[in-house]
């Protein structure tokens, strides 16, 4: 897989995931022998933690893994109750994606 479609395959698996995902958990998400292994996963990782800098996504390494949080309320466009409710009735929207709560996104 080319690091370009890497990354933007990562990007999704971590907004539908829920939770952080180690880089084990992400390599397993493919084909045995199409797995990518640890380094290129960390190469993508890089360059998609370079793209959300001008997004209102930070990509977080945790003791759990890795997880895409919300930095909405933090960036001043509202309270967070009330950006979940906007999130929840379909409103906001994540790189042409609609935002679903709980998807490894937290406040």
């Amino acid at each position: 897989m080319e690091p370009e479609q890497l990354k933007v395959w990562l990007e999704g698996a971590l907004l539908a995931a829920g939770q952080p995902l180690t880089l084990a958990q992400m390599n397993g998400l493919f084909d045995e022998n199409q797995q990518p292994g640890h380094g290129l996963l960390r190469e993508a990782l890089a360059a998609l933690d370079a793209e959300l800098n001008s997004r209102a996504v930070e990509l977080v390494e945790v003791a759990g893994g890795y997880r895409l949080q919300k930095i909405m309320a933090r960036a001043g466009l509202g309270a967070r109750r009330k950006l979940e409710l906007k999130i929840a009735d379909g409103l906001v929207w994540v790189n042409g994606r609609k935002a679903v709560l709980g998807s490894g996104v937290c406040a």
